[in-house]
Formats: structure tokens, sequence, C-alpha cells
């Protein structure tokens, strides 16, 4: 008989004789010890209860709840008692862990609070490149930051929002409104900065009652005017046009036109009495620059101070306007 045989031969009798053991007779006698053999004694599964089923031998389980939360933390740890462990255990996996966790949460109050976000691999790394340049923290706060500077400056767009145009874009406008076709550059202009119109308007005068639309059509305005326009742009035009459409809220083609022309008027007016009587608008001397006049300088404002009143009284007359 080989090993084989007698492993096999001894393995079937010790099961056979194993399922027929009683380490005792019925009447309690001839007990065999079984302490030295673990794996012949029957193991109970018996649930733990802090009382019996009459209610009796209560334990108290008052000192249990840090076990609990314990076995809750295996379970579900919580992120900064895992960033402790992290930290302690030096561990780059578990780190990397702690601050993915960190990043959504972030990611999620950023969301709830824009849900214009559009989320996509491109925007993402957009965010991310826009944080990393200016050495800011992903939370948040700094990801609202990011999201309305890349929508501003027209690197990203936000569902339902205005798309600013691009440069190949405004180069196309410009074409149309230096070609003399100021109406289908306006147009084109309204095109590219809302390319999903028909998904919010039913037609083109819901389009224009919506008052939300109206800054964006003022600007489509303003550039092909300025594009299709022998004009200079210059600081006083431009304050002179927040002032004479400051009760206007909609801007025309032909209102702009109807600025230009009074704007260049009023700089030919203002040019003349500069030639005519110096400059009548300057402020006048302080005590400090009338006590440090000389001779020749008080004659010099003696004259100016002429003129000015001269040029008062006659524009009050109705003289050279």
């Amino acid at each position: 008989m080989d090993q084989a045989i007698r492993t096999r031969v001894a393995t079937e009798e010790s099961q056979r004789f194993l399922a027929t053991f009683e380490a005792s007779d019925q009447d309690g006698l001839n007990n065999v010890d079984l302490s030295g053999s673990p794996t012949l004694r029957t193991t109970i599964n018996d649930k733990f209860e802090p009382f019996d089923k009459d209610g009796l031998n209560n334990v108290d389980t008052s000192g249990m709840p840090t076990t609990n939360r314990l076995a809750n933390f295996v379970k579900n740890p919580d992120v900064e008692s895992l960033a402790r462990v992290a930290e302690e255990l030096r561990s780059p996996d578990l780190i990397a862990e702690v601050t993915d966790q960190r990043e959504e949460a972030e990611a999620r109050a950023f969301v709830k609070v824009h849900p214009d976000y559009q989320p996509d691999d491109g925007n993402y790394d957009l965010i991310r490149e826009w944080l990393t340049q200016r050495g800011l923290a992903f939370n948040a706060d700094n990801l609202g930051k990011a999201f309305r500077s890349l929508v501003r400056t027209g690197e990203m767009e936000a569902l339902g929002g205005r798309h600013n145009l691009r440069e190949s874009e405004k180069l196309s406008v410009m074409a149309l409104a230096k070609s003399g076709h100021a109406d289908a550059a306006v147009a084109q202009y309204l095109e590219f900065a809302f390319p999903n119109a028909d998904d919010r308007w039913v037609d083109g005068q819901e389009f224009l009652a919506d008052v939300d639309t109206l800054a964006v059509r003022n600007e489509a305005v303003a550039f092909v005017h300025y594009h299709s326009r022998p004009i200079q742009d210059s600081p006083e035009w431009e304050k002179y046009k927040r002032g004479y459409f400051k009760r206007r809220p909609m801007v025309t083609m032909a209102d702009l036109d109807a600025c230009w022309e009074l704007f260049q008027k009023d700089e030919k007016q203002v040019q003349r009495d500069r030639l005519v009587f110096g400059q009548p608008d300057a402020p006048p001397p302080t005590a400090q620059e009338l006590d440090a006049l000389d001779d020749e300088g008080i004659d010099k404002l003696y004259h100016k101070t002429l003129r000015h009143y001269a040029y008062t009284a006659k524009k009050s007359a109705g003289i050279l306007v």
C-alpha cells in the first residue's frame, strides 16, 4: 500500500468516526476531555443580545458607541479623519484618495450654485488651468471665479447664455458692415452670440421682447455702427454716448447716427470757443495761486476774466451758437 492510499483511507476513517462521535454517553458518563482538540468541539453560533428572552441579565452597552463609530469609520471614513490617517501614514495612494474626495465635494457645491455650467472634460481642463496659472485652491468659490472669467472672455460657454464672439466671428461681421450691409451684419452678430436661439425663443418677436437680450442687441448695433461709419473713437465720444443714451434703453443705427451728428457739432463748438476765448471752462484760481501772482500774472488774469465774461454774455444772447 503506497502513501497516497494510506492517506485516503485515514481521511475516510477519520470522517466516519467523527460523524458518530459523542464526547459523553446518554447518562453523562465516560466523558472525553476535548480541551486539547478544538476541531472536535461543537461551535456555538449564538448572536450577542444585551438581555435574555425574559428581560433579565441586562448588559450595560453605554460604553459601546465608540466601538460602533469605529466600525462606521472603517466602512465609510469621513474625509477629515482620512486626511489625518493619510498624513500620519504618508501614503501617496491614501493622500490621492483624500484629494479626490475633497475636490469632488467642492465640485458638487460649485455645480449646485452654477447650474449653467456645462460639465465636460474640456471645460474641466480650462478651469483647472485657470486655477493653476493663478495659484488658487480647488474650491467652490475659486471654481466660480474661474467659470465667470472664462465665460466673460469667450473661452467657455454657459448653458442657455450668450456666446462671446471669437476674433474670426468678429471679422465676419466686420466684413458685412464695411460692405454696406449693416442690417445683415447685426443679424450675423446676434446669430453668433446666440447659436441656440431656436431652442430658447419661438420667433424673432419673442427674442426682441426678451429684456435679457437687450444688452447684446445694443452691443451688436454699436459694433456694426462703428465698423460701418467713418467714426473716430475717443473718450469724449464714449462719454457723450453715455449721456445721450442715459434714458434710452434701446439703441438703433439711426439713434447712433443722430448721436454722432450732435457730437460733431458740439465738438466743433468747443474747439471754436477754445480758439476765440481760450479755455473758458478752466477752474478758477485758488487763494494761494492769487497770492503768488506778480503784476504780469494779475494783468493776464484780468484780461482772461474779461474774455470769459464776453464769451458767456454773447453765448447767453444767442451769438456764436
